[in-house]
């Protein structure tokens, strides 16, 4: 079973989640449905962390877990990128993502981002 995989470098707010799961249903025809209380919380395993996060209350048919992964890229890096895999995304792998998003942020007090000439 596939999972969906949002590789971000941000810490991620539910909202931007279910932005991004209207972008997969408007866009590629993702079909979900969103709980009344939707979380997102660190993975374990044998009380050790993961280095990632799953999100609860969304279900999307044919997905198994939805996994939030922090990255960090070598330059410039996107946003969030959205896989759906059976297998955690691999940039040896030339593996592709549905879809990238950049979130605009709309002041200084929310991100260095927005002063003249800091992103083109």
């Amino acid at each position: 079973m596939n999972n969906i995989y949002i590789l971000t470098e941000e810490k991620t707010k539910i909202s931007v989640i279910k932005q991004l799961f209207d972008i997969y249903k408007n866009d590629f025809n993702g079909n979900y449905y969103i709980e009344d209380e939707v979380s997102i919380r660190p993975a374990f395993k044998d009380n050790k962390f993961l280095f990632y996060y799953e999100v609860y209350g969304i279900k999307a048919s044919s997905i198994d877990k939805i996994i939030i992964k922090i990255v960090s890229g070598s330059s410039s890096f996107l946003d969030f990128l959205f896989f759906v895999s059976d297998c955690e995304p691999n940039q040896d792998l030339s593996d592709k993502p549905l879809f990238a998003v950049e979130e605009t942020k709309t002041s200084d007090d929310e991100s260095r981002n927005t002063g003249v000439y800091q992103r083109c």
